[in-house]
């Protein structure tokens, strides 16, 4: 009996700190609520970005085998990098109706966008919350280490110690920036390879306090399998402890798309799209973005933005592998003056991420 009750509680803990850092490390819709005057632009009609997805550079120093962007660039050719003026122009754009934060993150691996040093400065003296996404390889060796600070967060995807032996991972002030790793589960994974990632979490944190790592099955797998795959994960998350959890997504079309009004994606060829995971649509053969997904151009981003809310962003039957299913649903019924949404009575981190 005491066995019974120990494992229910400890399923229990579980449970709610994994609830915890999905809420607070990932997007589940949950941080728009702490966003007062996003609802009421929203309520009006108007959209209110509130975090820009940029994504610089399609080039990239890994090919994961469950890589989502697997044939980007235009005919075989890889689209250039985005210019600084570009960025520039769209972040102070974006601003002036609400932006507060910013993520970096690929297309390819920003790290090794050539000017990346000069990104961070330029956003953090637009005082905007910066995370970035990278595979760490060139992370301690191409960013000068008082850019570190300019971050809020940084998730590195550990599954780089998939392809190679090991990575630096620099000393990070933990009053400014939050460290978290992501792996994301694939046929290369075996006993051998978690070992090895329990092994280098071990290392950095003797120097670094590692907030979480992410488990994640890979949303390319078929929906059915996809859902096989998170039963999986989570005893497996449960297993490890502290710091691994799991994140939960899976295939459900959207009545309408609407993330884009709060969390555009400025992609390296120079277009907005509504959400970074619209290449789940694409089939295997054809992974990129594609431009009948794009909302409009950089320069057209005051025009279409400032237009009235009327309908979804985009047509939803083009999305059945969409993993935002939730967070529209929740924005759906903002924009439709839907009063009676949930409670957020719970401390989130990073709530300008949502």
């Amino acid at each position: 009996m005491e066995n019974k009750k120990s494992r229910k509680k400890s399923s229990h803990i579980f449970e709610k700190e994994n609830s915890k850092k999905e809420s607070s490390f990932t997007s589940t819709g949950e941080k728009i609520l702490f966003h007062e005057k996003a609802i009421e632009n929203l309520r009006n009609k108007r959209n209110h970005p509130i975090v820009l997805h940029i994504m610089p550079t399609e080039l990239c120093n890994l090919r994961c085998a469950f890589c989502s962007v697997a044939q980007r660039g235009k005919n075989g050719k890889l689209f250039p990098d985005l210019e600084m003026s570009r960025i520039k122009n769209v972040v102070k754009k974006f601003k002036k109706m609400g932006l507060k934060a910013v993520i970096l993150s690929g297309g390819g691996e920003p790290t090794i966008y050539p000017r990346i040093n000069e990104l961070l400065e330029f956003l953090h003296s637009e005082k905007l919350e910066t995370g970035l996404i990278s595979n760490g390889i060139a992370l301690a060796r191409n960013i000068n280490p008082k850019n570190l600070n300019c971050l809020t967060w940084i998730r590195i995807s550990i599954n780089s110690l998939d392809y190679i032996d090991d990575i630096e991972v620099p000393k990070l002030n933990p009053q400014k920036t939050t460290l978290g790793f992501s792996y994301i589960w694939n046929p290369l994974t075996s006993q051998k390879t978690i070992k090895k990632i329990q092994n280098k979490i071990r290392k950095v944190s003797l120097y670094n306090r590692v907030e979480y790592v992410r488990l994640l099955p890979d949303c390319n797998l078929k929906t059915e399998k996809l859902e096989k795959a998170h039963e999986n994960l989570r005893k497996i998350a449960k297993k490890l402890g502290h710091p691994f959890f799991h994140q939960y997504k899976i295939h459900k079309t959207p009545g309408e798309c609407h993330l884009g009004r709060i969390h555009p994606v400025f992609y390296t060829d120079g277009h907005i799209y509504p959400c970074d995971s619209l290449v789940l649509n694409s089939p295997l053969h054809d992974k990129k973005f594609h431009r009948d997904y794009a909302l409009c151009r950089w320069d057209e981003i005051g025009r279409f933005y400032e237009k009235k809310i009327d309908g979804s962003l985009i047509d939803t039957k083009k999305c059945p592998h969409c993993v935002f299913s939730r967070q529209n649903k929740l924005l759906f019924k903002i924009i439709n003056g839907n009063r009676n949404l949930p409670e957020t009575r719970r401390k989130l981190k990073h709530i300008n991420f949502v």
